[in-house]
């Protein structure tokens, strides 16, 4: 599963947001978030295994350059994108 955030037109910028079932991983990839090559792109990333056949639960707020992830078991992710 993705999910864009904060994407550009033609997308050059962009923050994903990952889930990898296989892996069990929440991610936060912010390597596009910004064309700013000064700025520190990285990915944020946390364990989230899901029980099978569960559905991903996942609320994910966006306020100015603040990206906050809350899964239901209680899994969370902040990051500042620029």
């Amino acid at each position: 599963m993705h999910l864009r955030l904060r994407a550009s037109p033609d997308r050059e910028e962009e923050t994903i947001i990952t889930y990898d079932p296989f892996a069990a991983t929440l991610t936060l990839n912010r390597s596009r978030s910004s064309l700013d090559r000064r700025c520190h792109a990285f990915s944020h990333a946390c364990p989230l295994k899901l029980k099978s056949g569960e559905p991903l639960s996942l609320r994910v707020l966006v306020d100015h350059s603040v990206i906050e992830l809350f899964a239901a078991d209680g899994t969370s992710l902040s990051s500042r994108i620029y």
